[in-house]
């Protein structure tokens, strides 16, 4: 082996080594904040027009049930498993909102 195929070797190995890293970081999963911030205001949103006993009411209390396990998960580094549940809650507080019959 000469030593101009011994360089493009190792060019081709610390290639293909940078091309697993941006791999490996491009996997890895970002901070939900937008989610959670979502979440969270769509919950207050809800908040503010679903009364006690309502229509909505039984999805705005599971949307903050929903929210609490985000947090949870959140804290526990799980990020894709929080990002789903802030959304799950987020789509619950807007149906709440709109079974509420009000378009404020």
């Amino acid at each position: 082996m000469s030593i101009i195929d011994s360089r493009r070797t190792r060019k081709d190995i610390i290639t293909l080594l940078v091309g697993v890293v941006i791999l490996l970081a491009g996997g890895c999963a970002a901070v939900p904040y937008q989610q959670m911030s979502d979440a969270r205001q769509a919950i207050e949103s809800a908040e503010a027009v679903v009364a006690e006993g309502d229509a909505g009411d039984a999805q705005l209390r599971r949307a903050r049930e929903l929210l609490g396990t985000a947090e949870e998960r959140l804290h526990a580094g799980d990020y894709g498993g929080a990002r789903d549940t802030a959304e799950r809650a987020k789509s619950l507080a807007i149906e709440a909102r709109e079974q509420s019959g009000t378009d404020d």
